[in-house]
């Protein structure tokens, strides 16, 4: 992912994304980057590749990072997605897949495909200006 530029709409960040820590919320931004291209295959990351995309500065111990990955996922299901279409409200989990391996140190992540195919196009559109402010 290095330095680009990953964008999400407006409707995802009032769901409280302000509630995540700068490690998650990089994280969260990096597996959507990936999941984009990958639709809902189940796409797998080494803890070390991870790290290296979300340039973690800090040196976190495999249960500290393990816990901050789990959290992403966490606080996505706690956030209660919901939006509404017409006279439809839909409710729904981000991820269908969302496995750690600790014996491996790697997770393995799908997209639910109702959430792909319904925002897919509104993720990548971030707010640039709110991303570099959460890296700072």
């Amino acid at each position: 992912m290095g330095n680009e530029i990953v964008k999400y709409n407006n409707d995802f960040n009032n769901q409280a994304l302000r509630n995540f820590s700068s490690e998650e919320l990089n994280l969260l931004v990096t597996f959507f980057h990936k999941l984009k291209e990958k639709g809902t295959d189940v796409l797998e990351y080494s803890f070390y590749e991870l790290k290296k995309l979300i340039m973690l500065e800090k040196n976190m111990t495999v249960k500290e990072f393990t816990n901050t990955i789990m959290n992403v996922n966490k606080k996505l299901l706690s956030l209660n997605y919901t939006y509404r279409e017409n006279n439809t409200i839909v409710q729904m989990a981000i991820f269908k897949t969302f496995k750690i391996n600790l014996d491996e140190q790697i997770l393995m992540i799908s997209l639910n495909e109702d959430f792909r195919s319904i925002h897919t196009e509104k993720i990548i559109q971030l707010y640039k200006w709110q991303f570099l402010k959460l890296l700072k």
